[in-house]
């Protein structure tokens, strides 16, 4: 690869940015684990710096934080309503511990719904059939798919199961 050097009027060397940026993607992938293993080496040593500049970070720039949170929950909307109906029933007190295969049907449960949505044409929610608000747990037997017209109008006025 040849590298391309200019001159500036201040008399110093500049590498053309394209060059570059070659150079660095072909060192990256010779020496990727090496790169890797010192990467999270570098911020297992730094965490609390770490946290210090997303905070400040994070603070300067809350329209694109949003942004991408934003965006995020578009694209993750199963993940976004499962974590929702975690966090409001630890809201509740009715959070119960799970394995990590019963958090992955959770997430399979929303992505169902989600499926159905586009499948049919209109919108498909996951409910529980004992509301968190009536002491309902957050588990996979206390959840159905239903309807978004259906669970709307059920709220938390009855347990009824929708099948």
């Amino acid at each position: 690869m040849k590298e391309v050097k200019q001159h500036e009027p201040d008399g110093s060397v500049s590498i053309n940015k394209e060059d570059k940026k070659a150079y660095d993607k072909v060192r990256y992938k010779a020496n990727r684990k090496k790169m890797n293993d010192y990467s999270k080496a570098y911020h297992q040593a730094n965490k609390e710096n770490k946290k210090v500049y997303n905070k400040t970070w994070q603070k300067a720039n809350k329209e694109k934080c949003a942004g991408y949170k934003k965006a995020w929950q578009k694209a993750n909307r199963n993940k976004f309503n499962n974590y929702n109906a975690i966090r409001r029933a630890r809201k509740n007190k009715t959070n119960v511990l799970i394995t990590k295969e019963e958090k992955q049907k959770i997430n399979q449960l929303y992505k169902i719904a989600q499926d159905a949505t586009k499948l049919f044409g209109y919108g498909w929610d996951v409910d529980h059939i004992i509301p968190l608000s009536k002491g309902g747990l957050h588990k996979l037997t206390n959840l159905q798919v239903v309807p978004s017209t259906w669970n709307r109008t059920k709220h938390n006025l009855n347990c009824d199961k929708y099948w």
